[in-house]
């Protein structure tokens, strides 16, 4: 592509200045005013690239962004800000990154939602403390984009029952049986993807295929948080705990 210096004297020269005695006058104008306009798109194109490198590599307003400064955030230690007025931590320490599981969705009114929890002792799924949700959602508020604020929820799980028949063959001990089923259920519900659709024959799949003689495991009457619900549940907190008195009746074969 021709310089904007090119690209005047040829402009000039169709204007039918070409006279010799002018050409080197013009030369002189074109040479100066090209060069501080080639300069001034240079600098264009270069700011360009550097915004659209930015926010690619950053994912502004992606599910990613919001989750990735979600699972960052560490309980009790405060931001610094850099010379760019970017927030970070200046020291990582994992031990006090205490969300274990994020999720970003927006609705179709376009209201933006982020759903936590982090874990107990045990490694089961909970919800944040009153001051772990305070402090959470004010390090949150520095990452959100003008205009678009964010709806921030850690809720208790929700609570799934069912009635249980478990058809298991006799040779097996009957002791050891239910506690691998009980340890299997555990692992199921800790296990669940966050914020994911829970699926009833999931459940009863992983049962038949992680604990040893079982032949069959039959699930019914299931309802999530008291409401009955047929194959699948979308689970509003975004994770799930078991009623403490859903039944499972064992059946010898």
């Amino acid at each position: 592509m021709a310089t904007t210096q090119q690209q005047i004297n040829s402009n000039l020269i169709a204007l039918g200045f070409n006279n010799p005695s002018q050409t080197g006058i013009f030369n002189k104008i074109a040479e100066g005013l090209g060069i501080i306009v080639d300069n001034t798109l240079t600098e264009f194109a270069n700011t360009q690239t550097t915004i659209v490198d930015t926010i690619t590599n950053k994912n502004y307003g992606k599910a990613g962004y919001y989750t990735a400064y979600a699972l960052a955030f560490q309980y009790g230690d405060s931001l610094a800000i850099d010379a760019n007025g970017n927030y970070y931590y200046p020291t990582i320490d994992t031990t006090k990154q205490i969300i274990k599981q994020a999720a970003f969705t927006s609705s179709s009114g376009g209201d933006l939602f982020l759903k936590v929890a982090t874990t107990d002792t045990t490694g089961t799924t909970i919800a944040l403390s009153l001051a772990q949700y305070t402090a959470f959602v004010a390090y949150m508020r520095n990452f959100e984009i003008a205009g678009l604020p964010v709806n921030y929820i850690s809720a208790p799980p929700n609570s799934l029952y069912f009635i249980a028949n478990c058809a298991y063959y006799s040779s097996f001990d009957y002791t050891t049986l239910v506690n691998n089923v009980n340890t299997y259920l555990t692992l199921f519900m800790n296990s669940f993807a966050f914020n994911g659709t829970f699926y009833v024959t999931d459940l009863a799949d992983y049962i038949k295929a992680n604990v040893a003689g079982v032949r069959d495991f039959y699930i019914s009457q299931t309802q999530i948080d008291g409401v009955p619900f047929t194959g699948s549940t979308i689970l509003t907190a975004g994770y799930f705990n078991y009623n403490t008195s859903n039944a499972i009746n064992y059946n010898g074969i």
